[in-house]
């Protein structure tokens, strides 16, 4: 009778003598980082060499014999400058020939006309005369041409090189004459690893040294990027412009540092936070030791390390461990 009452006891208070209370799911053991703000970064650094914004090498289209050299070693010249001339007696007589020879086509084309009119001619004759014309004066634009190119003219204007002829020289088609080379700005290609692309599309400036003048840094914006990637090297072609007051040269060594800013509220957080899933990228960001899927933007990545958006400044996330974890499991840090 008493261990009746005794079980009715038990009963009315909820309990069982053989029942325990269930067991509560165990923390995940995970280690995590606290999100930082992302720091100006150097970005991209690289070698490479100076280059004359425009340069030719100024080269004869005609044969003939120099006569004159209208410029001065290492001395500025301007756009359309006589550089070089040719002697062209020849030519020009060649010219003052078919001035003629046009004229006399252009009295017969007239007359052929006037004959015509009065039908003394056939119409046949009227368009010979008018075909003799245009013959000669296409000859004509030819030898004028040929005139034309007994003077060599600068393309640009910049600085002209050492002269390899002297005059009296004759010189074929073709020949080194001597070197143009436009240099108030100069370019300067680089390559970067392609994993620097995102880098590159965010840079407007950079900065780029010279041993000739050590502890100076010339300002340079960059131009363009290439368009494909070297598949050997897996890098791209970068090509800066250096604005140049005159102790810059073409040829030189430059080392170049690309300079990043980190974009607007952007945080920096190791690589192995990051979780993507269903074509989102998710972090485990970690409140009152519960882990909640926070989704995040990616922005610049260093070796390591990547910009996102999405968290809080000092947010602590989920740095190991969280492929163990499911949207609000419980967790515990570990060592």
């Amino acid at each position: 009778m008493l261990r009746v009452i005794l079980f009715c006891g038990l009963m009315a208070f909820g309990a069982m003598p053989w029942a325990s209370a269930p067991e509560k799911p165990k923390p995940v053991v995970v280690q995590t980082y606290t999100v930082v703000a992302a720091e100006r970064s150097a970005g991209i650094q690289a070698v490479g060499q100076l280059l004359a914004d425009e340069q030719v090498v100024i080269r004869p289209e005609v044969a003939g014999r120099i006569i004159g050299l209208d410029f001065r070693e290492g001395g500025p010249v301007r756009a359309g400058q006589v550089l070089v001339r040719l002697d062209a007696a020849e030519v020009k007589a060649k010219v003052r020939e078919m001035e003629a020879d046009v004229r006399g086509l252009e009295d017969r084309f007239k007359r052929a006309e006037s004959l015509f009119a009065r039908q003394f001619v056939s119409e046949q004759a009227v368009t010979d005369a008018r075909q003799s014309l245009e013959m000669g004066r296409a000859r004509l634009d030819e030898v004028r041409a040929q005139a034309e190119k007994t003077e060599i003219r600068a393309p640009f204007a910049g600085n002209i090189g050492f002269r390899r002829v002297s005059p009296g020289a004759y010189v074929k088609e073709g020949d080194d004459i001597v070197t143009l080379s436009k240099v108030d700005v100069l370019k300067m290609d680089v390559r970067v690893p392609e994993t620097r692309l995102g880098l590159i599309r965010r840079a407007r400036t950079a900065s780029v040294e010279v041993d000739a003048w050590p502890g100076e840094r010339f300002q340079a914006r960059l131009q363009a990027v290439d368009p494909s990637v070297d598949a050997a090297t897996r890098t791209l072609l970068v090509r800066a412009r250096v604005n140049n007051d005159g102790r810059l040269k073409p040829g030189m060594f430059a080392r170049v540092s690309v300079d990043v800013e980190a974009v607007a509220g952007a945080l920096r957080v190791p690589e192995e936070v990051l979780v993507p899933k269903a074509g989102k990228t998710l972090v485990f960001r970690v409140e009152a030791g519960i882990a909640r899927a926070v989704p995040v933007r990616i922005g610049r990545r260093e070796p390591g390390w990547v910009e996102v958006t999405g968290l809080r400044l000092g947010d602590v996330v989920v740095r190991d461990g969280q492929l163990k974890l499911k949207p609000g499991a419980a967790i515990k840090t570990g060592k």
